[in-house]
């Protein structure tokens, strides 16, 4: 029996050492992940952060999930590492950012498909992916005011789309003049 107790207490010694690694590595990574949270607070904090640190965080992040991919951080690493990427892009407009980004975002869709945020990440891997849309055309056309006089209106249109006129401007001021006001939408034009 006392046999039994030292084979069986060291079946559970060996099952608490099996399991010790996978603890640390749990505190490490989010340890890491953390770390990598306070940096980011600290550049959104930042007027404008640098590119390169925007790209050396979304790399930390990235490190994150490749040393400990069965960590549960992995998933939300990955998430922040292409927003920050997304965000690097912005600023740079380099395609690489967006690259990034996006193979960021379809590593957490198929490494971690029961993640939470799985849903967001398809989204957003759509809103990544689609072809930038047209400018919006402003221009001015005279417009009749309320008094009479000639004024420059704003019409907004998309290409394809019906030119709509904005809201007629406010009345001139009594007393404005009407030569002014003329000279002004004309230089306008």
């Amino acid at each position: 029996i006392g046999l039994c107790i030292i084979v069986g207490g060291a079946v559970i010694a060996l099952g608490m050492l099996m399991v010790a690694p996978s603890l640390a590595a749990a505190q490490t990574a989010k340890t890491l992940y953390t770390r990598d949270q306070a940096r980011e607070a600290t550049l959104r904090k930042t007027a404008a952060p640098s590119i390169t640190s925007l790209r050396e965080l979304a790399t930390s992040y990235e490190a994150v999930v490749r040393r400990y991919p069965r960590t549960s951080y992995a998933d939300n690493a990955l998430w922040q590492a292409a927003l920050v990427s997304e965000l690097a892009h912005g600023r740079s407009r380099q395609a690489r950012d967006l690259t990034t980004a996006t193979r960021l975002l379809r590593w957490l869709i198929k490494e971690y498909p029961h993640s939470a945020l799985v849903g967001q990440a398809k989204v957003k891997v759509a809103a990544l992916s689609a072809p930038p849309s047209p400018p919006v055309a402003v221009v001015t056309r005279p417009a009749v005011g309320p008094t009479g006089v000639v004024a420059a209106t704003p019409v907004s249109a998309t290409p394809g789309s019906p030119a709509t006129a904005a809201p007629a401007p406010p009345a001139p001021a009594a007393g404005t003049n009407a030569v002014t006001l003329t000279a002004l939408v004309l230089s306008n034009l």
